[in-house]
């Protein structure tokens, strides 16, 4: 009975503990997301080994672009894109911020490839965010994901891309973790003005904006905005 006693009160102490560290984290920024993201991952792994389906992430992480295409189109239509706080926590949390400051109202998608179409820049020049910690590469960059470029080690901070081919071979390997995936409108993708090529300077773009690229680029496709 003495013995019985004893463990009841460690266990007991031990959950004061663990419910007092619990409020204090509550209050830590990013940690919601990280916590969705380790419990979507583990759910994942308890459904797989169970034979039940992966649940996918909840409908509030669907995300609209809606684009003014430009360039020869001059159309406008929209993307559906579902973020994946299970692939990259860090990494959604980032791009919802982002999309809180306002900072794709009007960002230019400047670079382009076969491979990728980059955006993110804001059209007004500010300032630019904090470097943000790498995700761990858990999908593929594969077509129709969508990834923070990034020079190195915990280097993401707002240029995104939306990957146009399957680049895991080349990006994978690097670190550049997927926040999520095209939903619909990977055909507006595919119709972003890619004249330009790799032209656009970033730099340039970063100190000058939307002026720099409305003056020596005037077809590049835009972002209108992006609603969560």
């Amino acid at each position: 009975q003495l013995h019985k006693s004893r463990k009841c009160r460690r266990a007991l102490l031990l959950g004061a503990a663990l419910a007092a560290a619990a409020s204090t984290l509550k209050e830590c920024p990013g940690f919601l997301a990280i916590l969705e993201g380790r419990r979507a991952v583990l759910g994942g792994a308890i459904a797989a080994l169970l034979g039940a389906p992966v649940v996918r992430a909840a409908e509030d992480n669907l995300v609209t672009f809606t684009v003014n295409l430009e360039g020869d189109d001059n159309g406008q239509g929209q993307v559906k894109v579902r973020l994946r706080p299970d692939w990259a926590p860090r990494g959604v949390l980032r791009f919802k911020e982002l999309v809180g400051f306002g900072d794709f109202k009007d960002s230019a998608v400047f670079y382009a490839t076969d491979k990728t179409v980059h955006f993110g820049l804001p059209a007004a020049p500010s300032l630019v965010p904090a470097k943000i910690k790498d995700d761990p590469v858990r999908t593929s960059n594969r077509r129709g994901t969508i990834t923070f470029a990034k020079s190195g080690r915990n280097s993401r901070e707002n240029q995104l891309f939306f990957n146009l081919d399957d680049n895991s071979a080349l990006l994978d390997k690097d670190g550049f973790a997927p926040i999520g995936e095209v939903a619909e409108g990977m055909e507006v993708v595919d119709r972003f003005y890619r004249g330009y090529g790799k032209k656009p300077n970033r730099e340039e773009v970063l100190v000058l904006g939307n002026d720099y690229l409305d003056k020596k680029f005037p077809k590049l496709s835009k972002i209108q905005d992006v609603h969560l």
